[in-house]
């Protein structure tokens, strides 16, 4: 049914769509190769008018589609490992998987089982991937993340192995194998996320949208490289309205008139030789028009005003008289300011600093008056000085002494030298700000200026040369003054030139009425606007054949962007995206929304009212799992921690479903955060899934689910299949060392770990100095594990099992073999105490217990070892005693 709404669609689009649509149908995944997408580019861009000729396209049909289909051949992961250069990951070391049933992995935090996860993520189907480092605690540069990954495909005998580089494509083969883990979950939970399997029919259009949205991304790549183009602007200098300024208006990015075509372009910018002569003759007859100079002596004049006033602000500041007062504000500053500074100097002789008085310390002691007045809102002459006043600078209340130095500054500051010092100061600061403040073109600048003065007559030319020199004079007398460091310097001052303004003023009264002049003559002398007009035109055209390959640059960058715009217009994906929405609720939502139900009453959360919603973005299938709440509101926000991760994986299941090929599921603790409850739930589910033929890999630190998973697997009917691995470290080899035969500590029962603890007393063979603080930790490691082991002894033995921590059941039946009396009391207490002194418990130093010995740790060893044989021996016959309670009395026959 797919298959005929995709065609039905497909007949209905351009060539070029049904071409893309049958390269589609004819790869693996739908995915297109670099030869395929270079022939579907060539057919969008003679649709966007690259070329002329259509290439030949050959229609998508129903045979192409039933050559190809999404249930690709499934591969089953048989390995990972040896890894090199990933965290701190031991490097020979290979973790298996089961090929037929259920791998169950445990490690605890911080083992190293997270790092084979992040290889699976980056290999396999994943929402997230993680990024593969090295050993972040070594210096240097690492070299790319290693693995040796093996798979079997469908059909295969034997695995096919494949040392995978990080950054490198990984094995297209287990690319579907779905990866869960804690960052999956988030964006199950609160985000819309694509639908990973999907009909053949949907998954190619989903290929062929994804392919569209690549073209437009490449096409608008390309438009943004014209576009910096055309920022730039285009020449100008034309006549203002005329006829080459309208066509290049036609040339802007925003203009919305019809483009000039490149002939247009080029018919304006031609001249034949009787219009190249035509626009000499003009030129030599308009040379003198009487409208042009009057332009001409206007912006001469303009140009000889602005150097008027300048000129007289030199004359005003830079003078003999004004350098004289000028010399005089110095000399006053000069010698009020060593008056001060004597002055301070037998005022402060005993301050306990030097420098009081200088302009440093001044500019403490005004800066200290000014936050006062931000302090009172008053201008105070005077920092307080009494004392118990507080110090404006160090804000204490002040002594007898310090109120008495603060009096000294203020009678200093308001005293006559200081003031005097103070406004000759002021005064001269001005007077050089003003100097310095001075406008003083350069000569280049004013001959550049004064250009069109000169070329007036020969006698204005001499005159420019005249009023530059007086600004190169002028700038060097001002440099001089404002670098002048001592009065002794004043007298090798450069001279001012004699003044010009006079000048200047007579020469723009003069150009003025020879500007009136010229405009009476324009006025009377109507037959020229025509002549001009056809001049301007001329020279426009002209001009325009000068800028000829710039124009034409110009309009070739425009009409690729137009043709890149309508490409863009040909390859959006809202055609795609409707036609697999129409397809995909029809045929995908209902059994997804179905699924999710499904999972969500299987992990108990069907006290929470859940909508299944779906769209179509940019030629991609999304779903999300939402509240169904009054308003929209995020998922995070209402569940806990336990149900998001419960409907996280709710959802991963009901997506993975629609996998008819039954790839495999890699899932890394999926029950953090849930009650016992629902993890058997989960343990279950899993297991269901795993009866179905899917490839199963679980990672776990949670030793309860551990001990669910293995208890669903034996349960099933028939049983599954099911690997135990075990991931831990160790100070010597590192990360991630796995076994497939030891368990690890907290799961071996109290018979392994009392052998286990025999094995370690035998490597301690040999020792003689006990005094060492490594003996002390093996020691106390020793004894740790020994008082561990009496603990689980409790739990698995002496109490039958009844409860135990890491199963959620008790076992009632298991009490026929119970019995405690007052010796088991005695004995499991003094042994514990001896053991707990021994193992992790500080104790007081009065306290001095001998360093046990390896006879110390056999006899206490073989005190456990007996009990546990003692116990068992009781708990046995006691169950044999016991059992006759759970039948009737034999009856008296006669």
């Amino acid at each position: 049914m797919a298959e005929v709404g995709l065609l039905e669609w497909a007949d209905k689009q351009p060539d070029w769509i049904r071409d893309a649509l049958r390269r589609h149908a004819a790869r693996p995944g739908f995915n297109l190769e670099q030869e395929d997408k270079a022939g579907v580019t060539a057919r969008v861009r003679h649709v966007g008018g690259f070329t002329a000729d259509l290439p030949e396209c050959f229609p998508l049909s129903a045979e192409h589609l039933r050559a190809n289909s999404s249930n690709e051949p499934r591969a089953v992961l048989c390995s990972l490992g040896p890894v090199k250069h990933l965290n701190r990951l031991a490097e020979e070391q290979q973790l298996r998987f089961a090929t037929d049933g259920v791998t169950i992995i445990y490690g605890d935090n911080g083992s190293g089982k997270s790092g084979y996860c992040r290889i699976a993520k980056k290999l396999c189907r994943s929402l997230t991937a993680d990024d593969l480092l090295g050993n972040v605690f070594e210096i240097g540069t690492k070299p790319p993340a290693e693995v040796l990954v093996r798979f079997l495909e469908e059909g295969a005998t034997e695995p096919t192995p494949i040392t995978w580089k990080d950054g490198t494509l990984p094995p297209a083969s287990i690319a579907r194998i779905s990866v869960f883990d804690s960052a999956n979950a988030r964006l199950y939970v609160d985000k819309q996320n694509r639908i990973g399997f999907l009909p053949a029919a949907i998954a190619l259009l989903e290929s062929h949208g994804r392919h569209r949205s690549e073209l437009e991304a490449d096409f608008r790549e390309e438009i943004k490289a014209i576009e910096k183009n055309l920022k730039t602007p285009l020449p100008s200098g034309y006549t203002a309205a005329g006829a080459v300024v309208k066509l290049l208006a036609r040339l802007e990015i925003k203009s919305k008139d019809v483009m000039p075509s490149a002939a247009e372009i080029k018919n304006l910018a031609a001249l034949s030789e009787q219009d190249m002569a035509d626009l000499a003759g003009l030129e030599q007859a308009l040379a003198s028009d009487p409208s042009t100079m009057a332009t001409k002596r206007r912006r001469a004049k303009a140009a000889l005003e602005k150097l008027l006033t300048a000129s007289e602000q030199i004359d005003a500041a830079l003078s003999a008289a004004a350098l004289e007062i000028y010399r005089n504000l110095y000399a006053t500053a000069d010698s009020t300011a060593q008056a001060a500074q004597l002055a301070a100097s037998g005022a402060f002789a005993t301050m306990p600093l030097t420098g009081v008085g200088l302009s440093p310390w001044r500019l403490m002691f005004d800066h200290a008056r000014a936050y006062l007045a931000s302090v009172t809102g008053i201008d105070h002459q005077h920092l307080p000085d009494q004392e118990g006043d507080r110090c404006m600078l160090c804000q204490e209340p002040m002594t007898a002494d310090a109120a008495g130095r603060i009096q000294s500054f203020n009678d200093f500051v308001t005293g006559a030298a200081n003031k005097a010092a103070q406004v000759a100061s002021i005064a001269h600061e001005e007077a050089l700000r003003q100097i310095k403040g001075l406008t003083i073109a350069t000569g280049e600048a004013v001959e550049a200026a004064l250009g069109e003065f000169g070329d007036l007559s020969a006698v204005r030319k001499a005159m420019v040369a005249l009023i530059s020199a007086y600004y190169v004079a002028a700038g060097k007398r001002r440099d001089a003054i404002v670098a002048a460091a001592a009065l002794s310097e004043y007298a090798a001052f450069p001279q001012l030139a004699a003044p010009v303004a006079s000048k200047l003023r007579t020469e723009a009264e003069a150009l003025e009425a020879e500007a009136l002049t010229d405009d009476k003559a324009a006025a009377d002398d109507g037959n020229r606007a025509t002549d001009r007009s056809r001049r301007d035109t001329l020279k426009d055209r002209k001009k325009l054949g000068d800028d000829l390959t710039i124009v034409l640059a110009r309009l070739a960058n425009l009409e690729e962007r137009r043709k890149l715009l309508s490409c863009c217009d040909a390859v959006e994906t809202g055609s795609v995206s409707r036609q697999m929405t129409s397809l995909r609720r029809s045929l995908v939502m209902q059994d997804l929304e179905k699924r999710v139900v499904a999972e969500i009453e299987t992990l108990a959360l069907t006290h929470i009212p859940f909508a299944v919603n779906d769209r179509s973005q940019d030629g991609q299938s999304y779903f999300e799992v939402g509240l169904n709440a009054a308003k929209a509101i995020p998922n995070s926000k209402v569940l806990s921690e336990g149900e998001q991760r419960a409907l996280a994986l709710a959802c991963f299941l009901a997506e993975v479903g629609g996998d008819t090929s039954r790839q495999g599921m890699i899932i890394d603790d999926p029950v953090s955060s849930l009650d016992h409850v629902r993890i058997r739930r989960v343990a279950a589910r899993l297991v269901k899934e795993a009866a179905r033929g899917r490839q199963i890999i679980i990672f776990t630190h949670n030793l309860l689910f551990f001990n669910e998973v293995v208890d669903a697997a034996a349960q099933a009917n028939p049983p599954i299949p099911l690997v135990r691995n075990y991931i831990n470290k160790s100070e010597s080899a590192g990360f991630g060392l796995i076994s497939e035969t030891d368990e690890p500590w907290i799961a071996q029962s109290v018979t392994k770990r009392i052998d286990t603890l025999k094995t370690r007393l035998k490597s301690f063979d040999g020792a003689t100095d006990f005094t060492t603080d490594s003996w002390r930790r093996s020691a106390k490691d020793f004894y740790s594990d020994l008082r561990e082991t009496w603990e689980r002894l409790v739990e698995e033995i002496l109490l039958g099992k009844v409860v135990e921590r890491f199963n959620s059941d008790v076992k009632t039946q298991s009490l026929k073999g119970v019995v405690v009396e007052d010796e088991d009391h005695k004995r499991i207490y003094w042994a514990m105490k001896r053991v707990s002194e021994r193992s992790g418990h500080d104790m007081a130093s009065a306290k001095a217990i001998p360093v046990p010995t390896p006879n110390d740790m056999k006899g206490d060893l073989d005190g456990i070892d007996q009990y546990r044989i003692d116990t068992t021996k009781r708990k046995k016959d006691a169950e044999k005693r016991r059992i006759e309670f759970e039948q009737p009395p034999k009856a008296t026959v006669l």
